[in-house]
């Protein structure tokens, strides 16, 4: 969200230049890279009231779900603890009936700098669920990719469909 989480001007910013939106719409984030460091992530969370039920042993407030509609939002966190968040992950995916299933994370596993961890981890359960839609960011560049199923393309209704979704800051690669 900021680059230096430290940094209370970079949240002023952050938060003056959203505030006619986030005034009226759900803002709800996820951590990347520059939010959760060496394990610390309280200057990112400090900052947002979001759901308690995610991971058990990830920071609270960095990894989450909610439901909106017909749509099942899952929240994660990539810079850490991913074996244990796919455990929950996987349970949480199974309880939901709802008809949309969106999940968002920072580091992604197709695009750009792609991470293997999470390519690993999370994309077996998107693929096991039905994942709809994956929301990724870090690489400050849009990219979107055809319908995925197995690591390969598939047609739209049987694919999740990765896209990054750019930047919200200076940073443009």
């Amino acid at each position: 969200m900021t680059e230096n989480p430290d940094d209370e001007s970079g949240w002023e910013n952050l938060f003056g230049e959203a505030r006619q939106w986030v005034t009226a719409v759900p803002f709800m984030p996820v951590t990347g890279n520059h939010d959760e460091v060496d394990d610390h992530a309280e200057r990112f969370v400090s900052h947002f009231n979001v759901p308690v039920n995610g991971s058990e042993s990830s920071i609270v407030g960095t990894t989450y779900s909610f439901d909106f509609g017909e749509a099942h939002f899952v929240m994660l966190n990539t810079e850490s603890k991913l074996k244990d968040q796919a455990k929950w992950l996987e349970q949480d995916l199974a309880a939901t009936n709802k008809k949309w299933l969106i999940v968002s994370l920072h580091r992604g596993p197709y695009g750009g700098n792609q991470k293997e961890s999470v390519l690993k981890q999370f994309v077996p359960l998107f693929d096991k669920y039905k994942v709809d839609l994956v929301l990724q960011g870090h690489n400050h560049e849009y990219a979107r990719s055809y319908p995925l199923r197995n690591n390969k393309i598939v047609s739209d209704a049987e694919g999740t469909v990765y896209v990054v979704t750019n930047t919200s800051g200076q940073k443009f690669n």
